[in-house]
Formats: C-alpha cells, structure tokens, sequence
C-alpha cells in the first residue's frame, strides 16, 4: 500500500518506526510513496515534456547560470566533476524544470497540491517533528550522462523563511550512479540510495556537506521533484540559490 493511502492504526504504527529513524539519523526514505499508477503517470508526463527542461550551470568561482543545451562548457564539466568534487569545488551541471511550466491540470501539478499541502503535509511534517506549514518546490531536476552537484550545504535560513527539511521525490534513476553522498565529521563517506517512487527527507540543521555523484550514461536518467519544507514562508515562487559553497575554495 503506498504511504499516502494509508490510514488510522497502520499509518499511525508505520509513522512511528519512520519519525525514529529520521530522529536517529536525521535522513528517511519513504518507499511507495505515492500508488504506482500516480508515480507511473507523473514520470511519463514528465519524459514527454523533457523539452522544457533547462541547463543549469555552475563552474568553480563562477556564477550560477542557465545555460543552452549546447554550451561547449557542460562537456568540460563533466570532464572534471570529479576533480571539483575531490577538491570540494562549489560547481555543478544539471537539467531542471519549473513546476510552473508544467501543464496545470496534468497529474504532476495535481499530486502536489493534493500529497503536500494540509492533511498530507501535516502528516510529513509530524515525522520531523519541525513546526512545518508550507512547502518550497524547487523544481523537477534530471541529471543527463556526466551531470554532477559539487559539495554544499543546503541554506537553512533566507530573508523571510526558516528550511527545516530537504524533500527528494525520486521518479527515476539509474542503477549504479547519481547517489547522493553526505560528508561526514570523521571524513567518511555515506552514500543515500534514492529508489523510484520514494521520498527522501534531510533534516537541515542536521546534515552537513553533500554532493551528487557524476550521472553515468545508464537509463533511466536521475530524475526527482525537489523542494523544502519550510516555516514562514508566504509564496510558493521558484528560489534561484537554495545552496551555499562546501568551502571558502
């Protein structure tokens, strides 16, 4: 049974085991998030309007840019993401899609309004136990062959909202690459395994520097609905820097 179909007694149990591992390791995965016929019907929605998905672009010290498909740039990028990684190099190169050009009445735009907002949004929230009342959709992003998001922390705090949790709706992904890996105090590596059709949560204020690892040239391509679970925020407009630099490099 996916996540948002449960009810009462088994919800409440289910909950419960998930609200202790995010407490424990400040990270959960929701597996099933969504019926499969939902999440089948969003992926496909989203591979037939693969056209409006945007370059985005980051070189070491540069600015953030939104690039053309073609830009002689990317093919460099991927040529050294794991040179940027390895020396905590604030860079990237992947593709995103606004939600706002999404077609309004299709099942994507549909799903959010109903799975994060009130009852469903109140029921995710409880299991961070964060005082969480809207939700801040960055967009739908997909990592093409070689795309790569350098070491970062998320912004916890901006102008006129407080993040308290990182969301990962995963649609998509290859087998063996596209991880997302955190940083950890002792220099060790962990390595957080999206699956399809679940929800990823990352505690804010508790994870530290992570990064995306170089997409291979497997399909399925790297493909996720990506947002913040926020307080105080009064729209639900598109944030044009969600990340600050690992480093000082």
């Amino acid at each position: 049974m996916a996540w948002t179909e449960m009810s009462g007694k088994v919800a409440n149990e289910y909950d419960q085991s998930l609200r202790a591992t995010y407490e424990r390791q400040s990270f959960l995965r929701i597996d099933d998030f969504l019926p499969a016929e939902l999440h089948n019907s969003i992926l496909k929605e989203v591979n037939d309007n693969a056209s409006l998905f945007e370059t985005h672009l980051k070189e070491p010290r540069g600015p953030l840019e939104t690039v053309a498909s073609s830009d002689p740039r990317i093919p460099k990028m991927h040529m050294e993401a794991e040179n940027f990684i390895r020396d905590s190099l604030f860079s990237y190169c992947y593709r995103l899609i606004q939600l706002m050009n999404m077609p309004r009445s299709g099942p994507t735009v549909e799903m959010i309004k109903d799975k994060f907002h009130k009852a469903n949004l109140r029921r995710i929230a409880s299991l961070t136990g964060h005082n969480i009342d809207k939700t801040l959709f960055v967009g739908i992003s997909r990592h093409l062959p070689g795309d790569f998001l350098g070491p970062h922390r998320d912004l916890v705090h901006t102008n006129d909202k407080e993040r308290f949790t990182a969301f990962n709706y995963c649609l998509d992904r290859p087998a063996n690459s596209g991880d997302l890996v955190y940083l950890e105090q002792d220099g060790s590596e962990r390595a957080v395994v999206m699956k399809p059709n679940s929800l990823s949560l990352f505690d804010l204020k508790r994870s530290g520097v992570h990064y995306v690892r170089p997409a291979s040239s497997d399909k399925p391509y790297r493909t996720s609905i990506v947002g913040f679970l926020c307080k105080g925020l009064e729209t639900q407009a598109p944030v044009s820097s969600e990340r600050e630099p690992a480093t000082t490099k």
